[in-house]
């Protein structure tokens, strides 16, 4: 994916709050765009939302793209997940 879709924000159809593009799945039953909580688990709660963690100046925040272990970092970290060591890290915020 490039980095242009990794930063896009739509708009959950059924729950109205903003994702990114990359979390949000089309529900086969209504053909709609929904955010992966609604996708998920249809009529339950709404988890906290990534954009709602708060990022200080000089750090970004990464999620592991194997266990999903999301944490913070400086700037110019280049290492693995600090839980299972994988490289394949995603940007979520940076600050």
């Amino acid at each position: 994916m490039d980095e242009e879709f990794e930063q896009l924000t739509m708009e959950c159809t059924n729950c109205h709050l903003q994702f990114y593009a990359s979390d949000l799945k089309v529900n086969a039953a209504s053909n709609l765009v929904v955010c992966v909580n609604c996708y998920n688990s249809p009529g339950g709660k709404v988890k906290v939302l990534k954009d709602a963690i708060s990022v200080p100046e000089g750090f970004t925040l990464f999620l592991c793209r194997k266990c999903n272990y999301l944490f913070k970092r400086k700037n110019d970290y280049q290492r693995g997940c600090p839980y299972c060591s994988h490289t394949n890290l995603r940007v979520i915020k940076k600050n």
